[in-house]
C-alpha cells in the first residue's frame, strides 16, 4: 500500500505542475504550533512535485516573518507575509 506521499509524487510525475495558490493562517514553520508544520509540509512537498505555488500566510508572531524568509526565499518561492494585527483590550 502506498502511502499518500508516495501517491501525490508518482501522480506529480505523470502530469503537468500545477498554479497552486494557498492561503494559511499560520506562517509555515516547521517548529510552530500544528497548523504551521502541516503548512510547512505542504508548500514544501507542492514545491518538490515541481508545481509553482504562491502563498499567502498571516504570522503570529513577527519572529516567524524572519524564519519563514530564512527558510522560502525568493526567487525560488513566493510567499507573502502579513503580520496579523494585535486587537485593542
Amino acid at each position: 500500500m502506498r502511502s499518500g506521499l508516495q501517491l501525490l509524487r508518482s501522480k506529480s510525475a505523470m502530469s503537468q505542475p500545477l498554479r497552486i495558490v494557498i492561503v494559511m493562517i499560520e506562517a509555515p514553520v516547521p517548529f510552530g504550533n500544528a497548523a504551521a508544520r502541516w503548512f510547512y509540509v505542504l508548500l514544501n512537498e507542492l514545491l518538490a512535485c515541481g508545481h509553482t505555488v504562491t502563498a499567502f500566510a498571516a504570522c503570529s508572531r513577527t519572529s516567524e516573518i524572519k524564519e519563514v524568509r530564512r527558510l522560502f526565499f525568493a526567487p525560488h518561492f513566493d510567499l507573502r507575509l502579513y503580520p496579523k494585527p494585535s486587537l485593542p483590550v
